[in-house]
């Protein structure tokens, strides 16, 4: 019992880190001035400057620790994006 929980356990984790996209990669598309969504009827930038990241308050946190539930393969990458 214990080698097919430990199992479970090891396809989970090694999923959830398959799944999970580093800050850099996410940069390889937002950071671009012209990147823009739809949100509410209105367009909205959705760039996101490396450089003034690396000096926010956010600059030690993985995008993915906020943005839960994005698919990095998928564009949009979730259906619905909460706050």
């Amino acid at each position: 019992m214990k080698k097919i929980t430990f199992l479970f356990a090891l396809l989970f984790i090694w999923g959830n880190v398959g799944f999970a996209q580093t800050n850099a990669e996410c940069f390889d598309c937002h950071d671009d001035p012209e990147f823009t969504m739809e949100k509410s009827g209105k367009e909205i930038s959705i760039n996101v400057n490396p450089k003034i990241f690396a000096t926010s308050a956010h600059k030690d946190v993985a995008c993915m620790e906020c943005h839960v539930g994005f698919d990095p393969e998928e564009e949009p990458h979730k259906e619905v994006i909460t706050p």
